[in-house]
């Protein structure tokens, strides 16, 4: 398990603020396995407002020492604020009402539970620092950790099965997920040729299909999963979105369910893409030409599909790329997410 890394943001500098640091903070940290970050102690020659930020970034923790009113403290605590816990410490005196030559801690910040020290050799500031480092950071930061870590070993595990195993197992999981919201009646549906919508062909990437009758409505999935998404594999989604090509195909989803006695008030159809590798949001939109919706690889679009009947039936198509997928339970965890508002596209349609 590696070792949690401390930003330590304080008027470094002064005799007292030296003192504390060297004799009660540092020990501390080092008792609970804690790397301390000091950028005025660090050797680099590049810009320290860059280091700055380049350690915040990777820092799990941030001890902030109000004392003096530095402004770079009050930013690197606000900064750090934003990803990862911030323990607050300070000399009481700088504490309002107190009064102090030196500056005292700014109003919004008095209301955070600050570890106040008397001087450097203050007796019980290291265990009042080290009590609140363990129960609001080290607790948490440990199961986080051994949760990764369990992470690291399932993705390993998933990474050294052969692909067409991997491809398996994420397509039965992705279908598995949306058999228990009752999407049945799955069937293969081979890919579609970009250019010629009559001709289709089997690469061993087509769709697998199922569908769900809810009320009046007429819902498609569409599953496929990709070790890559190439810019020949984005066009033959293509089908699925332009509505020169796809409107044929689903004027006959919908006149197969009229002779079968269900006549759909509107049809929802979501393609699902599931790409082991990472893939470049701007290479989609260049190839499908058309903006993403309201997340990320999402497009949606909304038409009248005219059946045999001459019924007009609301149509949404909507399509997801999920990417890069590094293991089942990655899969798993996005899919919880994404199904919900998925289907939620039906709704508003």
């Amino acid at each position: 398990m590696k070792k949690p890394r401390c930003f330590v943001a304080m008027a470094f500098g002064r005799d007292d603020t030296d003192v504390l640091y060297n004799t009660k903070i540092l020990p501390v940290l080092k008792r609970n396995g804690v790397t301390a970050v000091i950028i005025n102690r660090r050797k680099s020659l590049d810009d320290v407002n860059k280091q700055i930020i380049e350690q915040l970034d990777v820092a799990d923790l941030c001890i902030a020492d109000l004392t003096y009113e530095r402004p770079s403290v009050y930013f690197e605590a606000g900064y750090a604020q934003r990803v990862v816990p911030v323990i607050y410490t300070c000399r009481k005196d700088h504490i309002a009402p107190q009064s102090s030559l030196d500056g005292r801690v700014h109003f919004d910040l008095t209301m955070k539970p600050l570890v106040e020290w008397k001087n450097p050799n203050d007796k019980t500031f290291a265990k009042r620092l080290e009590t609140l480092l363990r129960v609001a950071f080290l607790s948490q930061w440990k199961r986080k950790q051994q949760a990764s870590d369990a992470l690291d070993k399932v993705r390993l595990a998933f990474g050294r099965l052969s692909l067409g195993d991997r491809i398996s197992m994420l397509k039965r999981s992705a279908t598995h997920a949306f058999k228990r919201l009752g999407f049945s009646r799955w069937q293969y549906e081979k890919t579609p040729d970009h250019t010629y919508r009559h001709l289709v062909f089997d690469d061993g990437t087509g769709y697998s299909v199922g569908e769900r009758r809810r009320d009046n409505d007429l819902v498609i999935v569409k599953l496929k999963v990709l070790d890559s998404l190439t810019k020949r594999r984005l066009e033959h989604l293509l089908p699925d979105l332009k509505p020169d090509f796809s409107l044929v195909p689903h004027r006959q989803v919908l006149d197969d369910a009229a002779k079968a006695g269900f006549r759909p008030s509107r049809l929802a159809v979501h393609c699902l893409v599931i790409v082991l590798q990472k893939i470049k949001t701007v290479q989609l939109e260049t190839v499908l030409n058309m903006p993403a919706g309201e997340r990320p690889s999402h497009y949606i679009v909304t038409s009248m599909v005219d059946t045999e009947e001459d019924r007009r039936v609301p149509t949404v198509r909507t399509l997801d790329c999920i990417a890069p997928v590094k293991s089942e339970a990655d899969l798993r965890s996005t899919l919880r997410t994404l199904i919900p508002q998925m289907l939620l596209a039906e709704d508003n349609s």
